[in-house]
């Protein structure tokens, strides 16, 4: 079972500061984060979205996915189904 434990409050703030714990009282982590961490000893670093595209020309789509952008979804967004490519760029 898994809980919260109160470890402090910011009185000016007025915010009440918490922590995951397991049914033994240790800190809880999740699985995903204990593993990559031992896998990679170097600090696990996510990048985080910059910028959304959605274009609807493919050849406009091919040049963003070739400076960097990565591709998430298509989509008919339109009556007339022109197709729209979402793209991102992270940081």
């Amino acid at each position: 079972m898994i809980g919260f434990e109160k470890i402090g409050q910011d009185h000016s703030k007025g915010k009440i500061n918490w922590r995951l714990v397991d049914e033994n009282g240790a800190d809880h982590r999740h699985k995903f984060f204990q593993d990559s961490i031992q896998e990679n000893s170097v600090t696990v670093r996510r990048r985080r979205v910059v910028d959304i595209a959605a274009v609807a020309d493919v050849g406009e789509a091919r040049n963003l996915l070739a400076s960097g952008w990565e591709y998430k979804t298509s989509y008919p967004a339109t009556i007339s189904n022109i197709p729209h490519y979402i793209l991102v760029k992270r940081q």
